[in-house]
Order: C-alpha cells, then sequence, then structure tokens
C-alpha cells in the first residue's frame, strides 16, 4: 500500500510540474505571437503609409493626364502638330513609370 501512495505521490507531483511547465510555456509562446503581430502591422502600416504618400503625389499628375486627355485636339483631325497627344501620353507613361519605381523602391527599403 506504501508503495502505492508513493506511486500517487509521484505522478500529482509529475502533474503539478507539467501544469507548471505548461502555463510557462504558454505565456511564451504568446508573448511571441505578439511579437510577431506587432512587427507585422507596422510593416503593413509602414507600406500603406509610402503608398499613400505617393498615390498623393501621383494623383496630381493623373489629374492633369485626364484633364489634358479629355480636351487635346486629335492629331490628323483637328489640329496638323502631334504635340498635344505626345503630351498627353508623356505625362501618363511618366506618372506610371514613377509609380512603378517608387513600389520597387518601397520593397527594397521595407521596414
Amino acid at each position: 500500500m506504501r508503495h502505492l501512495m508513493g506511486k500517487v505521490k509521484f505522478i500529482e507531483s509529475s502533474i503539478t510540474d507539467s501544469d507548471f511547465l505548461l502555463s510557462i510555456a504558454e505565456k511564451e509562446f504568446g508573448a511571441l505571437v505578439d511579437q510577431e503581430t506587432t512587427r507585422s502591422n507596422q510593416r503593413v502600416d509602414y507600406y500603406f503609409k509610402i503608398l499613400t504618400i505617393f498615390s498623393v503625389v501621383l494623383g496630381l499628375g493623373d489629374v492633369l493626364s485626364t484633364y489634358m486627355g479629355m480636351n487635346v485636339k486629335v492629331p490628323g483631325k483637328e489640329v496638323d502638330s502631334y504635340v498635344p497627344f505626345a503630351l498627353v501620353l508623356a505625362i501618363g507613361g511618366f506618372s506610371a513609370a514613377m509609380f512603378y519605381f517608387i513600389l520597387k523602391w518601397c520593397r527594397q527599403l521595407g521596414p
């Protein structure tokens, strides 16, 4: 009977120790998950800030090219010069190229 009581006490202490170790592991894992979530959220916030700034800046060029694109004289019909039409294409192409290079730069710069 003593032998059985000794085994019961040993098992009871093992369960207590494992509960303690499990609670420590759970706290540590929770802390790691919180840290990684915070880092991930900071990265997303950083990219949204950069993209917002550049979308506002590039939006001005888009407004200009949209206005000129709707009011430009069509070459060959209304005017003999290709300058207005080429200017609209240049502004639109420049805006697209700038947006591409800005995105590429943001990816290299990342936090």
